[in-house]
């Protein structure tokens, strides 16, 4: 009799080859490129699989997002955990933000500027459901993922980022707030732009133009 039933082990490794195989074709072409017959082809995996192992596209492109994003979240996770201040530790979060972000802009498009709906706290639980390993040794990876990824707007998870300054009184919340918003919206403008327009001004170039304006408006509020 053939076998028609995988272990729940077995259906989790599906799942995440499905999701790397996602995030493969997202680096190599953008988010558009990972369309069902092409991340079931490179997973192995025929296309209505992919129905078993998530409610549709959306859900998969999500979780290939954060995926794609680990590596920003770890290097973030690692600095927030040295004990340095939080003008500092705000400062090189924003460093990292741009470097990944400018290097990958569509999939950070998606997943930083993403509706709550679709990036929320259950999302990212439900892809450390996918990766185990990284829930039980890393919590301060998955701490800083749910903060980056997972809050109501971009301005409040660009404020979220400030909060430990507030809390210090070391900046007003009131202009904390206002920094975030023009802070996250800058960065939106700068993203999009390369995004649309492909290379232009290198990665670079508007990395450098982004952390002058977030040491800028520091400056006149602290």
């Amino acid at each position: 009799m053939s076998r028609n039933r995988y272990s729940d082990e077995e259906r989790r490794r599906i799942a995440v080859r499905l999701v790397e195989a996602a995030g493969a074709l997202m680096k190599a072409g953008g988010v558009k490129n990972a369309s069902i017959r092409k991340v079931a082809r490179a997973a192995g995996c025929s296309s209505a699989s992919l129905y078993r192992y998530f409610k549709n596209l959306d859900e998969l492109v999500n979780m290939a997002c954060l995926h794609c994003m680990e590596d920003c979240c770890r290097e973030i996770a690692a600095f927030r955990q040295d004990g340095r201040d939080s003008r500092e530790t705000y400062i090189r979060t924003w460093d990292a933000l741009c470097r990944y972000a400018f290097a990958n802009p569509e999939i950070f498009c998606h997943v930083f500027f993403a509706s709550s709906d679709s990036l929320s706290g259950e999302a990212i639980r439900a892809y450390y459901a996918l990766f185990p390993a990284g829930a039980e040794r890393e919590a301060p990876l998955r701490e800083t993922m749910q903060l980056l990824f997972a809050g109501s707007s971009p301005s409040d998870r660009g404020y979220a980022l400030l909060r430990p300054m507030v809390q210090e009184r070391a900046l007003q919340e009131a202009a904390a707030r206002q920094i975030s918003v023009l802070v996250t919206g800058y960065f939106r403008s700068l993203l999009e732009t390369r995004r649309d327009e492909g290379p232009g001004e290198s990665g670079e170039d508007r990395i450098q133009k982004q952390m002058r304006a977030v040491s800028f408006l520091l400056e006149r509020a602290c």
